[in-house]
């Protein structure tokens, strides 16, 4: 059993839904975000929600996957890119035939 943090002698009831602090009856302030101990918790919490806006019940905004794909295949392209500049500045190869077979080479001296 969780006993109240600012009264050693009574159970808690409900936790701060900024800092988690056990509270009981008495200490618990009904807010619209959820219990609290403090106005400046409320505050706190109060201030973090306007910054990282959320959808009605609560959760976060999702991104679509839209796009999250193209995130993904930005990622890739430059990882491509880095590997292109890489290969071509390191070994002067210019051909993705030739990187291929540099590269597997490569893998053969290291496995």
């Amino acid at each position: 059993m969780n006993i109240c943090f600012f009264h050693g002698d009574k159970l808690a009831v409900s936790k701060c839904f900024s800092c988690h602090r056990p509270l009981c009856e008495e200490c618990v302030k009904k807010t619209d975000i959820g219990d609290v101990c403090s106005d400046e918790c409320y505050k706190k919490v109060k201030s973090f929600l306007e910054r990282n806006p959320r959808e009605k019940n609560g959760k976060r905004k999702k991104v679509s996957f839209f796009r999250y794909r193209i995130l993904w295949w930005w990622k890739v392209l430059i990882l491509l890119l880095v590997f292109y500049f890489f290969m071509y500045f390191k070994y002067g190869l210019t051909s993705p035939r030739e990187m291929f077979t540099k590269l597997l080479d490569l893998f053969k001296e290291i496995f």
